[in-house]
């Protein structure tokens, strides 16, 4: 069975350029300059504007951009949606990448690749919500034994290593 990419976290975004965390735990460019320069819609051609660019956020595993409405008809009745580019066609346009990010954020998008919430987690691994968002927003660490417990979580295995 393939599964359809879909993205689950923005890690980052730079000029035109946003990495996202797809949900078979990949890291991936991509460069909207490309999309920017060959635009297959009158939608892309707008993301030229920053400030329409930086509207972007994740819907349903695709980006969509908050201050780019489009309108169209549904049930003989004008509907309005944001423009959204999907997970799948990122994916292809995108070049994969190798980044190292901290312990939180690693167990955050390990969580929502699973479709996990904190609160699921949480319970499964016996601590508190709270104390897993601190977790994930690398406001604290884990202790070893929670680290062993999330892995368990996951069918994972806890690996230190100690680099220059």
């Amino acid at each position: 069975m393939n599964i359809i990419p879909q993205i689950v976290d923005i890690v980052s975004i730079k000029d035109y350029t946003v990495v996202c965390c797809f949900n078979n735990g990949e890291y991936r460019i991509v460069d909207f300059k490309k999309i920017i320069e060959n635009p297959q819609s009158e939608y892309d051609k707008k993301l030229v504007d920053l400030d329409i660019f930086s509207s972007v956020y994740i819907s349903d595993g695709n980006l969509a951009f908050k201050k780019l409405k489009i309108s169209f008809i549904l049930n003989k009745k004008r509907k309005f949606s944001y423009y959204s580019i999907g997970g799948d066609t990122l994916y292809n346009e995108s070049t994969n990448t190798r980044i190292e990010l901290p312990i939180g954020t690693k167990i955050k998008h390990l969580r929502l690749r699973n479709n996990l919430t904190q609160e699921e987690l949480a319970i499964r691994i016996k601590t508190s919500k709270s104390s897993l968002s601190t977790i994930e927003r690398n406001k604290h660490y884990p202790d070893i034994k929670t680290l062993e417990k999330i892995a368990n979580c996951f069918g994972k295995k806890v690996n230190i290593e100690f680099t220059n």
